[in-house]
């Protein structure tokens, strides 16, 4: 055999290594074993060996002493009455304004849950059989939305991304040490997205410190503008598309307005060659919100709490049977739940009580 020839075996030997060392890394994530999750994956857009996330966001905004008492063990129990089987456990750590380079997080921040709540609110839920994908996110104290954080200058943005990276790292490390399933490394941050490669640099060191799935929740008119998913294992959205419109919030509008949002986000799927999550997904159970399921604000609109459910149902639908689509989070059931005698007649995003809880029962009780 001459030197090319060896060398193309050479080279075919070790393709078929490869491809057998990520099939078995597979098969010992399935049955159990511990693999890091980010070599576990199929090659292809398929559902992961994790299963379909049949999950809710749970625990925002995370006020200090949010977790602790008997109102998480309670708000979990009924979450997982529901047959919700993981929680984006969801916090949110602070900055000034959007152009405050800072961030609040941890023990400086004296506002938000402290790391030792965070442990046991993801014990509470490892209790009732759920798995975690920890979330830990920015909101701004001038009430400006994330996405908007903006600076003017390159050593600001520098600063930004300091802070940020030492952000990210601190609460990776509480996802490793509590073996949580997955990691979000990022919520809407619009204006950071641009950035990729300080977004590969950042997952990189992140990857250093946790062994688990990572994922990127952009928004949903932000998704296909992402160009360094490669470095993620999961493509998240916050899932808020305007399915139906003012004057028609029926099932059958709903099915439609989600058929080009499906294509689109099959084809992103595609691309990047990763499974997508509905890292954020929700609505109001308000008259007209499925038009506008990102508004959080108005509390003039009558309570509707079947075009809630509908939403649901729809979305349901729309997804959950697709092989390159991962799961749900739905947004959002608190930690410190109301009598869910209070759940009808109110214009907020829980369900409890409401008729979408329903639909969300007899769809996670499902084999999906």
């Amino acid at each position: 055999m001459d030197e090319g020839k060896r060398r193309i075996a050479s080279e075919t030997r070790i393709a078929v290594i490869a491809i057998w060392t990520r099939r078995l890394a597979l098969l010992i994530a399935v049955i159990g074993l511990s693999v890091p999750f980010h070599h576990v994956l199929a090659a292809g857009p398929a559902k992961s060996s994790i299963g379909f996330v049949k999950g809710y966001s749970w625990g925002w905004p995370g006020y200090r002493g949010e977790y602790l008492g008997a109102a998480p063990e309670r708000s979990l129990e009924r979450l997982a009455a529901t047959g919700t089987r993981w929680i984006a456990l969801s916090f949110a750590a602070h900055v000034a304004s959007k152009q405050s380079t800072e961030i609040d997080f941890g023990a400086a921040n004296g506002s938000m849950v402290s790391d030792e709540e965070i442990h046991r609110a993801i014990g509470l839920a490892r209790a009732r059989g759920m798995k975690i994908m920890l979330k830990p996110m920015i909101n701004s104290r001038d009430g400006a939305w994330r996405a908007e954080i903006r600076f003017a200058s390159d050593k600001d943005w520098d600063a930004w991304w300091n802070h940020y990276e030492a952000f990210l790292l601190h609460y990776a490390k509480i996802a490793a040490d509590a073996k949580c399933e997955m990691l979000c490394v990022g919520c809407e941050m619009r204006s950071m997205e641009p950035f990729a490669d300080r977004w590969r640099q950042v997952i990189a060191k992140t990857r250093r410190i946790y062994s688990g799935l990572i994922v990127y929740d952009a928004n949903h008119d932000d998704v296909d503008k992402v160009e360094w998913f490669d470095a993620v294992d999961v493509i998240g959205v916050s899932a808020y598309y305007p399915v139906a419109s003012a004057g028609d919030a029926s099932l059958d509008r709903m099915l439609d307005g989600w058929k080009p949002v499906r294509t689109r986000l099959r084809q992103i799927s595609r691309r990047w060659d990763k499974p997508v999550l509905f890292a954020e997904i929700g609505v109001r159970s308000a008259k007209g919100c499925s038009a506008t399921p990102w508004d959080a604000g108005r509390d003039d609109r009558p309570y509707d709490g079947e075009e809630q459910a509908r939403f649901y149902e729809a979305a349901f639908q729309s997804f959950a049977r697709e092989p390159w689509f991962l799961g749900f989070f739905w947004w959002d059931w608190p930690a410190r739940m109301r009598d869910r005698n209070e759940g009808p007649g109110r214009t907020d995003f829980h369900v409890f009580g409401k008729p979408a809880e329903e639909v969300l029962r007899r769809w996670y009780s499902k084999a999906l």
